[in-house]
């Protein structure tokens, strides 16, 4: 038997102590699939992100673990910039985790997240505001429902 994804990524978070894991259990696993959509912004094609989680698979549950950190901040800069410091975090953490110390690829995990956070903190803003409107958006229509 095979668990989801969002089984997965429940686990691992927990396990861990990823930054964001507490979010998972505020969403269903229908909700993650709709907030979660892997390494890079909701605006970017979706064959385009799914090229970057290929290249980048250790690090699709940082980004998604981003996304909730993203949909369920306040709006703050530090919010965001405390999001975008738990992607290098967690990211450096997944790399420990499933690479020994004399695996080149730990390495390389450990700079591709630090490269992903600067991005984000660089050019995030608008994905980041993007998310809390898509938050803001979800609570409204769920008050009314």
């Amino acid at each position: 038997m095979s668990s989801t994804w969002q089984q997965q990524l429940r686990d691992n978070a927990k396990r861990l102590a990823l930054q964001g894991g507490e979010l998972l259990e505020m969403c269903t696993d229908k909700e993650l699939q709709r907030i979660c959509n892997g390494i890079g912004p909701q605006w970017f094609p979706e064959h385009l992100r799914n090229l970057i989680d290929r290249f980048n698979p250790t690090l699709r549950q940082v980004a998604d673990l981003h996304d909730l950190m993203y949909y369920f901040a306040d709006g703050s800069d530090e919010a965001f910039h405390r999001a975008n410091a738990a992607f290098a975090s967690n990211g450096i953490t997944m790399a420990k985790d499933r690479y020994a110390w004399y695996d080149p690829r730990r390495y390389w995990v450990i700079l591709k997240a630090k490269e992903f956070a600067d991005i984000c903190d660089i050019l995030g803003k608008p994905a980041y505001m993007a998310a809390i409107r898509q938050s803001n958006n979800d609570i409204a229509s769920k008050q009314t429902s």
